[in-house]
């Protein structure tokens, strides 16, 4: 397969959308952690035994170890796609690596906070920070109203000074409150649940009963 198929091609990168615009996008996804967990009632009897009625879904997690890079991959795979065209269609290299050198003066490296990775990790604190809900695409599922919940970002001498970072996004279940008229609750009657059931004499639980044992006491001591 030809370089520049492979390039055009790539599996789709993880991103990060909030207002329909991407926020972030990763240069690579090292490990993802798709998580759906369920949790099952129970509640104990008699005999000891545990029963159960519902199982509850969760809502689901993900995990994300990503990586972003000085080096963009937008930039490289413009320039790979220059050279394969040099290799391929010498007459046409100038105009097709135009627009991939069209590209450097955008990364300016000269100070850390111009630096695509300095620039993400900011926005990776600005969108925790905001406590707004994120959309999180990957090449696995598409999730929706999603959560900041922790992010980590580990430095070490071999890493250089890419970001590499662990998040951790929990998705919040939004239900949209319901209003309900109180006019049907200006009547006590209507809101105690109770209606219209006619004329009824007053009895009380249990008086036949006692009035039976009664007179059965009464024949035992001779007493009419």
């Amino acid at each position: 397969m030809a370089l520049s198929a492979i390039l055009s091609n790539q599996k789709k990168r993880v991103q990060f959308i909030q207002g329909g615009n991407t926020v972030i996008e990763l240069d690579c996804s090292v490990r993802e952690r798709h998580n759906w967990d369920s949790h099952m009632t129970e509640f104990e009897i008699e005999n000891g035994q545990t029963i159960s009625d519902h199982i509850v879904n969760r809502p689901a997690k993900l995990e994300i170890q990503g990586i972003i890079s000085d080096a963009p991959l937008s930039l490289i795979t413009g320039l790979l796609t220059a050279a394969v065209g040099h290799f391929t269609k010498s007459a046409a290299v100038l105009g097709k690596a135009a627009p991939a050198l069209a590209l450097l003066p955008a990364f300016d490296f000269s100070s850390i906070e111009s630096r695509p990775s300095t620039k993400a990790y900011l926005q990776l604190l600005s969108l925790r920070a905001q406590k707004l809900p994120i959309d999180v695409y990957t090449s696995l599922y598409n999730y929706k109203n999603m959560f900041i919940k922790n992010i980590s970002v580990p430095r070490e001498s071999r890493t250089g000074q890419m970001l590499l970072f662990d998040i951790e996004l929990v998705q919040l279940l939004i239900v949209q409150p319901s209003t309900v008229s109180i006019v049907k609750f200006a009547d006590a009657a209507v809101s105690a649940g109770k209606g219209e059931k006619g004329q009824q004499e007053a009895t009380q639980p249990g008086s036949d009963a006692a009035a039976k044992g009664f007179k059965a006491g009464l024949g035992v001591l001779g007493v009419k």
